[in-house]
């Protein structure tokens, strides 16, 4: 104190109001450690968040080269399939190869159904001998049940 105030009361409300002031400056302190804290938790939550991105984003890129490979090995083998059919197809007499196109456009796949014995394969009903020795002679015949073509 350096005596320039000569008023007690004026000396009282100037202590007052330093300490005051000094409360005000603590709380803003108090308050900017919290926020400090609450930056640095978030950083790090950042860093975490971005650290399994990265990962996921690793994870998803091997992911997706892998399922690329796969395609182009699948559109391959597709593309293979494709060639065999129409190597087969033309191995199959046209009017057989007509009621199949036109049976798979009635009842869907499968079209063919195998005998096993006497029985065909897909209805599971018994064919009668004369068709039974005509699918197995080769020549197009169907199933009285399911309507399908018989082979043996």
């Amino acid at each position: 104190y350096g005596g320039a105030i000569r008023n007690p009361r004026e000396l009282e409300d100037l202590q007052a109001k330093l300490a005051s002031l000094q409360r005000h400056k603590e709380d803003l302190e108090d308050n900017l450690f919290e926020a400090m804290f609450a930056r640095e938790e978030a950083d790090s939550a950042a860093a975490e968040a971005a650290s399994a991105l990265a990962r996921r984003e690793e994870q998803w890129q091997a992911r997706h080269a892998e399922l690329t490979v796969r395609r182009e090995e699948l559109q391959q083998y597709l593309s293979s399939l494709e060639d065999d059919t129409e190597k087969m197809e033309q191995r199959i007499p046209a009017a057989i190869l007509d009621s199949y196109r036109h049976l798979q456009q009635q009842i869907g796949n499968p079209v063919i159904a195998r005998l096993n014995g006497n029985i065909c394969g897909i209805c599971g009903i018994e064919v009668i001998s004369p068709r039974r020795r005509a699918a197995q002679a080769g020549k197009e015949v169907y199933c009285d049940s399911c309507g399908r073509l018989l082979v043996a």
